[in-house]
């Protein structure tokens, strides 16, 4: 079981308290979001319930907007409180575990080199 949420308590109650973590953007009409759920509860079995949570897309389009979200299923991968990487479609949970230990060993100053501020990680 995932931990939801919505736009009221996301930067109080899990940007703020949580290092590294998951966010599964979804829609309850979404074909390909119903079809990662299981994915999603097995990638939380061995990460923690604490490391994935979920939003509904549709419920919450403020939270959408400030972070770039333009289709579901989408996963955004947060540390130290910054948007480190944003994956649209369908991840299995072998992909949802490498992507969350990408940033798991990120102190606050890797997460803020690390930020993803556009839409793109651009080459430097």
């Amino acid at each position: 079981m995932t931990n939801k949420f919505d736009n009221s308590e996301f930067e109080k109650k899990i940007l703020m308290t949580h290092k590294n973590f998951l966010v599964f953007v979804r829609a309850d009409w979404c074909s390909n979001c119903k079809a990662m759920e299981s994915y999603i509860q097995l990638a939380a079995i061995e990460l923690g319930e604490e490391s994935i949570f979920e939003i509904n897309a549709d419920e919450n389009h403020a939270f959408l907007k400030l972070y770039k979200v333009f289709g579901v299923p989408t996963t955004l991968l947060f540390n130290h409180g910054k948007l480190i990487e944003r994956k649209t479609g369908i991840l299995n949970n072998r992909q949802l575990i490498s992507l969350f230990k990408t940033s798991e060993n990120y102190n606050a100053d890797d997460a803020a080199k690390n930020e993803l501020k556009g839409f793109f990680r651009w080459p430097l």
